[in-house]
């Protein structure tokens, strides 16, 4: 609800201070907005019930229509399992690597080494298109999605369990119905050539990144016992290092970013705030990946066949000003006639060890382009790469399971019939939706992460505590405190106390009175509001 406006509940049936309810707008009069209750959800103190709070803000949808289910659950998908010719991969030794909790397994590697200067890479993704047909319910329910949310231990799925637990699941042990991408990697790490085809795999282990990392980091020298499983991972560890130096070499921006995590106890409270570092193991699954988005994307590329590509366009010079202006603050070289993206890369490097590179990186990244999905090859900037798109997780984004389709129609199936004028107008619609969804998505997951984050300061509210200042808005000062948490001051408090305000944006200096506030200055601040419902944590100097 909009905070400038006050509301009336019509026949409120004596709702207690405190409770989250759902209201329908009724009538607006007298600068009053009128709602009608439709559902009280319970009490905001209750931390079980923030994800509620945001699937019925954000309209997310958590379960699927009895019509959808029924679709799925009358359709006998062995009779078509083998209508399509597929080669044969069980005898390889396939690997799934995710963490622990992880159902929906939809991409496995092999490796191994063909000689001295060549390398066998196969990723092997799930193929949910044999299961997901065209405007089917199934499938206009998948694209409304237009993605998976993962609201820290809550998802909302784009696809039934059946499909992405089951069905489409590489479980060990079983039989799956896959796309697969196998590479030749020299031993610089450069993708030397590709086959894209459909396949069968029984996966040999689900493993996980802790119990590889273990083996990757020496504390282990053996996992499972299995001597070839265990050469095959140190092997595929040291190409995967390869690849990645050979990227960051060619245009790669590798921003090293710390991932925070939170830790939730059985109720929903917030128990630990943390900051995760990508691991050998999630770096080589990633390195992989790219590599077979990668591979994919130049197929289209040299067919000239339309598909949703995944691009990423250059900074504008005039989102880089605040860049600038920090770099010239803290008197950092960067030369800003060129753009080239391995000049960024290179800044980066230089800086690594500076202790206000964390601050540099937000406002980088703030003024980067956003990754979007396009029918049109723009290129991947931040990657460095000629060609890209999504190709390796149609369980949880639509627009892989769509690249897989036309791979199927104009690879497998060699269809050359198309009209490309109409199929590049639905690419367009798909690709500008799946964009949207994905913004919706991030912006969920933020808030939830922001809620909690206000929880797990709440023992704290009228406490002073020690923070950084990390940037300055229109509206007030934002201090990272412990824990990755972020507060404001606002501006407008400090304007109604001081004497005299001034505010210099090219050099992130806040003068009031006679103290001064930059970025990168550590303040004492006061926790005086933690607002859970819209995640804000007001602080005051």
């Amino acid at each position: 609800m909009d905070p400038k406006y006050e509301y009336q509940i019509v026949d409120n049936n004596n709702l207690k201070e405190g409770q989250i309810v759902i209201v329908t707008f009724k009538d607006f009069a007298d600068r009053k907005i009128y709602v009608t209750l439709k559902k009280i959800l319970g009490d905001e103190k209750d931390p079980s019930l923030d994800y509620l709070l945001i699937k019925y803000k954000n309209n997310l949808k958590e379960e699927f229509s009895e019509k959808i289910i029924n679709e799925l659950n009358n359709k006998d998908f062995s009779k078509e399992k083998n209508q399509e010719k597929r080669i044969d991969l069980k005898d390889r030794l396939i690997v799934t690597i995710d963490g622990e909790e992880s159902k929906d397994l939809d991409d496995a590697i092999d490796f191994n080494i063909i000689n001295d200067n060549l390398y066998h890479l196969g990723v092997h993704i799930a193929d949910v298109s044999h299961y997901v047909k065209i405007d089917t319910e199934l499938d206009l329910e998948a694209y409304d999605r237009g993605n998976s949310i993962y609201l820290i231990d809550k998802v909302f799925p784009m696809l039934p369990k059946k499909l992405s637990n089951d069905l489409c699941s590489l479980n060990p042990k079983e039989e799956k119905l896959t796309i697969s991408c196998d590479m030749k990697i020299d031993r610089e790490g450069k993708i030397l050539e590709s086959k894209i085809y459909p396949s069968i795999i029984k996966s040999s282990y689900r493993l996980t990144y802790n119990e590889v990392d273990k083996l990757l980091n020496n504390e282990i020298t053996l996992l499972f016992n299995d001597k070839n499983l265990s050469k095959m991972l140190i092997d595929a560890n040291k190409i995967a290092n390869k690849m990645r130096k050979y990227k960051l070499e060619n245009g790669m921006i590798d921003y090293q970013l710390k991932e925070v995590k939170i830790k939730l106890d059985q109720n929903g409270n917030p128990i630990s705030i943390y900051e995760k570092i990508q691991t050998p193991s999630e770096a080589l699954i990633e390195d992989f990946m790219v590599a077979a988005n990668e591979s994919v994307a130049k197929w289209f590329s040299d067919h000239k066949l339309p598909t949703i590509f995944r691009v990423h366009a250059k900074p504008k010079y005039e989102n880089l000003e605040p860049f600038y202006n920090i770099l010239k603050l803290f008197k950092f070289e960067f030369n800003f006639k060129n753009l080239n993206s391995r000049n960024f890369q290179n800044f980066l490097e230089k800086y690594k060890n500076n202790q206000n590179i964390e601050i540099i990186k937000k406002i980088m990244i703030q003024a980067m382009e956003k990754a979007i999905y396009l029918e049109r090859n723009d290129g991947h900037y931040a990657l460095g790469l000629k060609n890209y798109l999504h190709f390796t997780s149609p369980i949880r984004r639509y627009p892989d399971l769509y690249v897989h389709r036309l791979l199927r129609l104009f690879l497998f199936q060699n269809k050359k019939d198309i009209d490309k004028k109409d199929l590049l107008n639905k690419l367009h619609e798909i690709a500008n939706h799946c964009s949207l969804k994905e913004k919706e998505a991030m912006v969920s997951e933020r808030k939830l992460a922001d809620i909690k984050k206000v929880r797990f300061l709440a023992n704290k509210e009228g406490e002073k505590i020690i923070g950084t200042i990390v940037n300055f808005s229109n509206f007030g000062i934002f201090v990272e405190l412990e824990n990755n948490t972020q507060g404001m001051i606002r501006l407008d408090n400090l304007k109604l106390s001081a004497k005299k305000y001034e505010y210099d944006e090219k050099k992130f200096l806040l003068k009031v009175d006679e103290k001064k506030y930059q970025i990168g200055d550590q303040v004492s601040v006061k926790i005086i509001s933690l607002d859970t419902i819209r995640g804000l944590i007001e602080l005051a100097l």
